[in-house]
């Protein structure tokens, strides 16, 4: 259930913001998923870590993670 919801909340955020978007380069590689990206924001406004923290855990960089 808990699994679902927190799905269902990518899904949204997803659709309602372009930050939360897969983006793709010039050169087709993929960026970071939506997913990577939420669980990143929710890491660092739950625990109060700071953006370098999540960097190695989440496989996302501080700049990205700041924004």
């Amino acid at each position: 259930m808990r699994r679902h919801m927190f799905l269902r909340i990518v899904d949204v955020l997803n659709n309602h913001d372009e930050y939360f978007q897969l983006r793709v380069d010039t050169l087709r590689r993929k960026g970071l998923s939506p997913l990577q990206k939420y669980t990143t924001a929710i890491h660092i406004l739950a625990y109060g870590s700071p953006a370098d923290s999540v960097d190695e855990y989440i496989l996302i960089g501080e700049t990205t993670a700041l924004e």
